[in-house]
């Protein structure tokens, strides 16, 4: 039997100074949701109520779960801190861009990150520009470091008018001639409704953390692999950042080409360690079908 409660009542402290009764049934969820069995979800479960205490701040819940999580599965572990690794790729927005073009060269298109292009009246800075086939996606990347923010409706609007001005300016060249052109938006939180009832009226893609429903940012890291390289637990704070300064965001990217580490700052020891990680995680894990 799954444990969903404590025998008295506590609080826990939100980042924002909130207060509000600590809940076994969240946890448990949020285990559920990145495909822990009922046995490991009670043990995991059982155990931070002997840990938790009046006031304790959500981050050392959170802390603590992963701790435990990782020792039942690394598949499971590695979903269970996505979001927050997204959050820990930096305080700006280059690295998100470039974690997106990762997702959308994952998928098949020739990708480019922070590209000028000519529209009909000014020229627009595109964050990234992605090319397959017929298809050409220019995508605009809203990277926010407070989770609980939300891309409002003013994006999508803005976006519209980019679209236009963009296609007036390509109907004069040739080599853009029958081919399908789509504005995207795409954030690491969420957005709100009167953005996406916008969005879905004028054609404009959007990619949040979970929407489209079951086609949302988390499932795109899950089904392609192109997880962010600050999921990883064998690297430093400051290692991480110096993988991120080269924009290397992606594990999938190192583990393609591992000559991509030379000249990186960091250890050669810990870089072999990094190696056998990722190897660990796309021919072992991967290979288990734990991921997808």
């Amino acid at each position: 039997m799954i444990p969903t409660s404590t025998p008295y009542e506590l609080s826990v402290t939100k980042k924002s100074g909130e207060r509000v009764p600590f809940s076994s049934e969240k946890i448990l969820l949020s285990l559920k949701n990145v495909g822990v069995t009922d046995d490991v979800a009670s043990k995991i479960v059982l155990a931070i109520e002997t840990e938790v205490y009046d006031g304790i701040p959500t981050r050392e819940i959170y802390k603590k779960t992963f701790t435990l999580l990782r020792k039942y599965s690394r598949g499971a572990s590695l979903k269970y801190r996505l979001k927050d690794a997204i959050t820990q790729l930096g305080t700006t927005g280059y690295p998100f861009e470039r974690f997106v073009a990762d997702l959308f060269a994952e998928k098949g298109y020739q990708v480019k990150v922070g590209v000028i292009l000519d529209g009909y009246a000014i020229t627009h800075e595109i964050d990234v520009l992605a090319i397959k086939h017929d298809r050409i996606f220019t995508v605009e990347c809203k990277y926010h470091t407070n989770p609980a923010s939300k891309s409002d409706v003013k994006v999508p609007m803005y976006i519209l008018s980019r679209s236009k001005d963009l296609e007036n300016q390509w109907k004069k060249y040739p080599e853009f001639e029958g081919k399908s052109y789509q504005q995207w938006i795409a954030t690491n939180t969420r957005f709100t409704d009167d953005a996406i009832k916008f969005a879905e009226a004028y054609n404009i893609g959007l990619l949040s953390w979970d929407y489209p429903r079951g086609q949302g940012l988390k499932e795109w890291i899950q089904l392609y692999g192109a997880f962010p390289i600050t999921c990883l637990s064998c690297l430093s704070k400051g290692e991480k950042e110096e993988l991120v300064r080269k924009g290397l965001v992606s594990c999938q990217t190192i583990y393609k080409n591992p000559r991509l580490l030379n000249g990186v700052a960091i250890p050669e020891g810990k870089k072999r360690t990094l190696l056998k990680e990722l190897r660990y995680l796309y021919e072992t894990v991967m290979a288990e079908g734990q991921l997808v």
